[in-house]
């Protein structure tokens, strides 16, 4: 887990005891190389993406030379109102 908060990382490490395994990297998403962290093994990218900085994060990880093979994000509706079909948009409900 990539966490910029300072704040946050006792408490999401307190969380995690006892539920299973967690390695919490405490950097600004920007500046980690994917794939040294993953130590050059096939990886899974999910997160809920910040409002102002979703995009950046999201050209980071596709610009990374191993890309990862599966993406997933929760990101505030205002924000991804343009990635996503008309239709798709609808289905929602929101």
């Amino acid at each position: 887990m990539i966490e910029f908060d300072r704040d946050l990382v006792g408490p999401l490490a307190a969380m995690a005891e006892g539920i299973g395994e967690l390695t919490i990297v405490h950097r600004d998403v920007l500046s980690v190389d994917f794939t040294a962290l993953a130590a050059g093994t096939p990886f899974k990218l999910c997160g809920n993406l910040p409002y102002n900085i979703s995009s950046p994060i999201l050209f980071h990880a596709w610009t990374t030379p191993r890309r990862s093979p599966t993406w997933s994000s929760c990101c505030r509706r205002k924000s991804s109102t343009g990635w996503a079909p008309a239709q798709a948009a609808r289905s929602t409900g929101d």
